[in-house]
């Protein structure tokens, strides 16, 4: 879950399943392997991940819980932006978006801009089908500034170009299997004058590698759930449905 978990935790529990200590990662270190020392007293470790964001789907896979190696301490997630620097900034010329019929593309010092009918489906893409090549497993992540935004598909498509599927409703993703490229797409509501598709990121984040025979069963996420904390208006209980996958 690199790339979509704001921080780790452990919770160190007695042999009663009395709470003894709670440790966070931090926000800073959910890019790399989560290290503590367990307490005097412990007999069990509870590890979870706390979320800043929201998503529809997303595959639950690969992790691993095991005693600390000295080469844990130096492994790190690598992630890489995928678009260039003037579509991050919003000034790319228009030739790196692509538009549905209903979407019209223009360009007004130095920035693409489109308007549209607001009909169902019209909608723009960054690059084109093979525009931006992505490995299986990897967690992509959209950001954008897109007017009139409906809702954000990632599609996802072979080393040929042919769609194979797609993440909708989100601006995250893990690769599927038998994917080659991700096609960022944004579905926009009427827009009557022309304004700026704004600045955009495409950051991909791949995890270190998990040892075979040491990761957990793929999990896909059904349902998801939060509620307020007691006595805390910024804490919130999450609850997770899982469905195993079959491999």
């Amino acid at each position: 879950m690199v790339g979509v978990a704001a921080e780790w935790r452990y919770y160190f529990l007695s042999p009663t399943g009395a709470s003894l200590l709670s440790v966070g990662s931090g926000n800073a270190k959910s890019d790399r392997p989560f290290i503590a020392t367990v307490p005097e007293g412990a007999a069990y470790a509870v590890p979870v991940m706390w979320f800043g964001r929201t998503f529809v789907d997303l595959p639950l896979s690969g992790a691993v819980l095991r005693e600390a190696r000295p080469e844990d301490l130096t492994a790190r997630a690598v992630k890489r932006q995928m678009f260039s620097t003037t579509m991050q900034a919003g000034t790319g010329p228009v030739t790196d978006y692509t538009a549905t019929a209903g979407v019209t593309l223009s360009v007004s010092a130095g920035k693409a801009l489109l308007t549209s009918t607001g009909a169902a489906g019209t909608a723009v893409s960054f690059g084109g089908a093979k525009s931006f090549a992505v490995t299986p497993g990897e967690i992509v992540n959209l950001t954008h500034a897109v007017p009139a935004t409906i809702t954000s598909t990632l599609v996802w498509a072979d080393s040929a170009g042919t769609v194979v599927g797609q993440s909708r409703d989100t601006s995250i993703g893990r690769v599927p299997q038998g994917a080659a490229y991700v096609w960022p797409k944004v579905e926009v509501g009427a827009v009557a004058t022309a304004t700026a598709i704004g600045a955009a990121s495409l950051e991909i984040t791949a995890a270190p590698s998990v040892p075979p025979g040491e990761g957990m069963s793929p999990y896909s996420i059904t349902g998801y759930s939060q509620t307020s904390a007691a006595g805390s208006a910024e804490q919130r209980s999450v609850s997770l449905e899982l469905v195993e996958v079959a491999q």
